[in-house]
């Protein structure tokens, strides 16, 4: 089995669009800045990762979630909260 790391900010549902296009104006801002891009490299992101706009990440966090939804269904195993 291989996965990966990734880093996002998520909201809660039905987050303003507007509100969504400011925060993510602001942290494509954060993830230029040089200390952002230096430390993103220590953690082992690579120079061509690219921030996604909201919706590809939108897609994407829905197929990563399916993706292990259908493992753990797969392999019995189930959430527990307590």
């Amino acid at each position: 089995m291989t996965t990966s790391t990734w880093v996002g900010v998520s909201g809660p549902k039905g987050l303003a669009p507007e509100v969504v296009a400011k925060l993510h104006a602001e942290l494509l801002k954060a993830y230029q800045a040089p200390d952002v891009t230096e430390r993103f490299k220590e953690v082992v992101l690579l120079p061509e990762d690219k921030p996604m706009t909201p919706a590809e990440y939108a897609t994407f966090v829905g197929a990563f979630a399916a993706i292990w939804t259908k493992v753990s269904k797969d392999a019995g195993i189930s959430l527990e909260i307590g």
